[in-house]
């Protein structure tokens, strides 16, 4: 059986797939993860069995952060 996890409170209007939220960071998928890991990234949002999506309001908000603290 498999399992979908969505959080229907997470998914705003706009989500990303996993290419652009790794193409807007300009790190690498490895990179993305391991910041993931660490707790330095927006957690990605399980929807299939092999599929993820980034919430693009926690996306952004993590890079404006990001240059806040440039």
């Amino acid at each position: 059986m498999l399992e979908y996890i969505v959080d229907a409170e997470q998914v705003t209007d706009e989500v990303l797939q996993p290419y652009i939220a790794i193409r807007v960071t300009t790190f690498s998928t490895t990179e993305v993860y391991r910041r993931i890991g660490k707790g330095q990234f927006p957690r990605q949002i399980k929807i299939g069995a092999k599929s993820v999506v980034w919430v693009e309001q926690e996306v952004m908000a993590w890079i404006d952060l990001m240059i806040a603290h440039g």
